[in-house]
């Protein structure tokens, strides 16, 4: 049993004796302040040039975390640091980010040259360390406050309409924030071909820009298969799929750009997949690879869509 984790230059696992990391630290939380070369302390790459790092410790051998003890699934490693649980189940941080103030869940580690990382305390997203704390008190976790969603008017939805059963986390409670545009009419000099029409010469059209006439609707797809539960319903942990094609022939017009996703409740759109007639616009292409059955072996890149007049 061990899990891994990566900082910039050093890589922990932890197993059921802790957490242990090797490789070049910068705030030297394992391994001996001032070992690594003077090339990399007075040197030490981010995404934003180089900086100074006088205590950066290196390791070519694993070196035992301080304070880490027993397995730690869920730990975080990133540039500038490493958290994990205590012995009582709360945040310890190590490195240059600091340990938070008392109740804080759900630690993620700043991905940046930042020494900071944010959490969950009553439901609220907090963040602490530079950039959001005070200087004299970097332990402090502070409100962040996020901007509100602009409502979405008009959606299209695949998959279930009953929330019954269904955790409160789930796409069918949120509700979707990916809506399709709505179409506008055609123009007067676009000369549609019903897809069942082209599709008898779709190969001697293969890399023509064309305009088809069909029916807007969902295919195929598909779904990671990872196991979860909820304590409030039916769980919804992974992240469903699937394309939005043009029908009204023996097989289907895939169409670029234009998809559904959601999780196991549903899935919303960004087109409107409603079943009506509609025309893309765009260049006809074969489908590369294997393909089933019913699945559709040509698509339209760069699609637009109106409506027929």
């Amino acid at each position: 049993m061990a899990a891994l984790g990566a900082g910039d230059l050093f890589t922990c696992v932890s197993t059921p004796e802790g957490i242990s990391c090797w490789g070049a630290d910068r705030n030297a939380f394992f391994g001996t302040p001032g070992s690594c070369p003077d090339a990399l302390r007075n040197a030490w790459p981010t995404p934003h040039g180089t900086v100074q790092a006088p205590r950066a410790a290196c390791s070519p051998s694993p070196v035992q975390v301080a304070g880490a003890s027993g397995f730690q699934q869920w730990f975080q490693a990133g540039p500038r640091g490493l958290c994990f649980g205590d012995a009582s189940g709360a945040p310890r941080c190590v490195g240059g980010v600091p340990s938070p103030r008392a109740g804080i869940a759900r630690v993620a580690m700043s991905p940046g040259e930042d020494a900071s990382a944010c959490g969950l305390r009553d439901g609220d997203v907090v963040c602490w360390g530079e950039g959001y704390s005070p200087p004299d008190a970097l332990d402090a976790p502070v409100p962040i406050a996020f901007e509100a969603t602009t409502p979405v008017g008009e959606t299209a939805v695949v998959g279930p309409t009953d929330p019954t059963g269904w955790s409160a986390g789930c796409m069918i409670h949120r509700g979707c924030t990916l809506a399709p545009s709505p179409l506008t009419a055609c123009a007067a000099n676009v000369t549609p071909t019903d897809w069942a029409e082209l599709l008898a010469s779709v190969t001697a059209l293969s890399g023509q820009l064309v305009s088809v006439r069909g029916v807007l609707g969902v295919s195929g797809g598909g779904m990671t298969l990872m196991g979860c539960s909820a304590p409030d319903g039916r769980a919804c942990c992974n992240h469903s799929n699937a394309q939005v094609v043009l029908g009204g022939a023996s097989t289907t017009l895939s169409l670029e750009g234009f998809f559904c996703t959601g999780d196991e409740s549903a899935q919303c759109c960004n087109a409107p997949a409603y079943g009506e007639t509609v025309i893309a616009t765009g260049r006809l292409e074969p489908l590369p690879g294997e393909v089933g059955p019913s699945q559709p072996t040509w698509k339209l890149s760069g699609v637009s869509l109106c409506a027929p007049p």
